[in-house]
């Protein structure tokens, strides 16, 4: 048995209360068709115990002040004695005798003054505190491949579309996450080196079992230029060879433009182990300037720290802080932009 209800009015009838036929337990409602139960009179026992018992649908009135609140029942059983009973019996006696020898008076119409505080309607109720609206979690499990070769992909990023939060994949491509039951969910995978892709899931879907495959990123070279110089001529034997010297400076530059990003490394972390609660170094050269998102992930695929990241240069040198309370074990540091499909991370060691 509920402790307390609360009761509500959603949509307040406006039909004249004085308009109605009088019933015993209120007043008949011609325009409805049905009897509106007046409650306004009632204390928090009597309602309690009229709900309790109620089968169908209600319309009452009530006081305000009885209304979108608990009604806690507090009311203490009256003990039974003897001289209780006598004192009823013989107060019953004197008034049925006076009553005898009084003619009655005719009964004069009431006229009754609707009070401003009332309010009549169908009633809703819940037994117990108010209900929270709440989505129901439900936990998503799945596996991201390769698809050329069905290998799973360590690492592999899941998220939902248009958020900041989500999962990695562990060593065998299985990912957990947990989110909002909705009617869709639009899931993003994305891995180094690889195409990133959509998912659509909702109800008509296995929410246990979702299979993903990702495509390998196709990689254009730009074409590879050497430049040289002249450094000096000699006289051999009559002729003159010409000496050329290759800039190595200039190779590296137009190398590092066409290597992959998974070929390069664009995060360096130091010192790699650290003290949990301690600064890293992380050193960073991205393709080029301009805002991104700096994640820390651990081994299971949970966000730990999220912060914007403002590139003013392709290479810039930060200083990270590890919390105290986070456990040993391997961690990721990802960089990503919104407009881009380049995923950038490394991993770190913190005992």
């Amino acid at each position: 048995m509920p402790k307390s209800i609360q009761l509500q009015i959603p949509e307040p009838c406006h039909e004249n209360w004085q308009n109605m036929t009088p019933q015993e337990q209120g007043r008949f409602c011609g325009a409805c068709q049905k009897t509106v139960v007046d409650f306004s009179l009632m204390t928090d026992q009597e309602v309690m115990n009229y709900f309790l018992k109620a089968d169908h649908n209600v319309c009452g009135r009530f006081a305000n002040d009885q209304l979108n609140k608990e009604l806690v029942v507090t009311g203490k059983k009256k003990r039974f004695s003897w001289a209780y009973a006598w004192n009823v019996i013989l107060a019953t006696l004197l008034i049925t005798e006076t009553n005898a020898q009084v003619k009655p008076k005719p009964k004069k119409p009431v006229t009754e003054n609707i009070p401003q505080d009332r309010k009549m309607g169908k009633v809703a109720y819940v037994p117990g505190r108010p209900a929270i609206n709440s989505a129901i979690p439900i936990i998503m499990k799945g596996k991201v491949v390769d698809e050329s070769n069905n290998q799973p992909i360590i690492g592999a990023s899941i998220s939902v579309a248009g958020t900041t939060g989500g999962v990695m994949a562990d060593t065998s491509g299985k990912f957990i996450l947990k989110v909002q039951q909705k009617d869709s969910i639009v899931l993003e995978f994305s891995a180094i080196g690889y195409e990133t892709q959509t998912r659509v899931v909702d109800d008509l879907t296995n929410w246990q079992d979702i299979q993903v495959y990702l495509q390998p990123a196709a990689v254009v070279l730009k074409d590879v230029y050497i430049t040289s110089s002249i450094t000096k001529g000699r006289v051999i034997m009559g002729g003159v060879r010409q000496v050329k010297t290759v800039k190595v400076d200039t190779i590296k530059n137009f190398i590092n433009d066409w290597l992959p990003a998974a070929f390069k490394k664009n995060v360096k972390i130091s010192p790699n182990p650290v003290m949990h609660g301690n600064s890293i170094n992380v050193s960073l050269a991205l393709k080029q300037p301009g805002s991104y998102k700096l994640e820390v992930l651990n081994a299971a695929g949970q966000v730990m720290l999220v912060q914007p990241l403002l590139m003013q240069t392709k290479e810039q040198l930060l200083d990270l802080h590890t919390a105290a309370n986070w456990s040993a074990g391997i961690y990721w540091i990802r960089i990503s932009a919104p407009n881009t499909k380049n995923v950038f991370q490394e991993k770190f060691l913190l005992h």
